[in-house]
């Protein structure tokens, strides 16, 4: 994903956010999470992942990757998210302007996340609650 692509989607999900009356902030320095969520005290460490990918696969899923780490340099480093980095995710698919919001616990030990374009996770805003 390109850091522009990355940089609308966190705008877009907290102006989402802000829709849903919760209190947004951003992190001054990224390092693991692009957004913390309030709701009513209830404070989350929210990761934000964007795509414009079509659907994959004879089910008709979406596909996002949740790793972190950077294409640049000679080490391309990438990594799972981990307790220490975030509570939750928010998978952003441009083109249909949808949100998946899924407790990072729930998600598989995996690089990518498939998800059905009309699964529970869509807005499920009780997961920030």
């Amino acid at each position: 994903m390109s850091i522009k692509l990355g940089a609308i989607g966190v705008q877009k999900v907290s102006a989402k956010l802000l829709e849903q009356n919760f209190l947004v902030s951003t992190p001054v320095y990224d390092d693991g999470y692009d957004l913390v969520t309030d709701w009513r005290g209830v404070l989350k460490r929210v990761q934000v992942k964007c795509t414009i990918g079509n659907e994959t696969g004879r089910r008709q899923k979406l596909k996002f990757f949740a790793i972190r780490g950077n294409n640049f340099g000679p080490a391309r480093k990438k990594k799972l998210y981990d307790k220490l980095d975030c509570d939750v995710f928010i998978f952003y698919h441009t083109v249909l302007d949808a949100l998946f919001i899924i407790p990072r616990v729930k998600l598989p030990k995996t690089q990518s996340v498939y998800l059905a374009p009309n699964c529970k996770w869509r807005d499920n805003w009780d997961c920030l609650r």
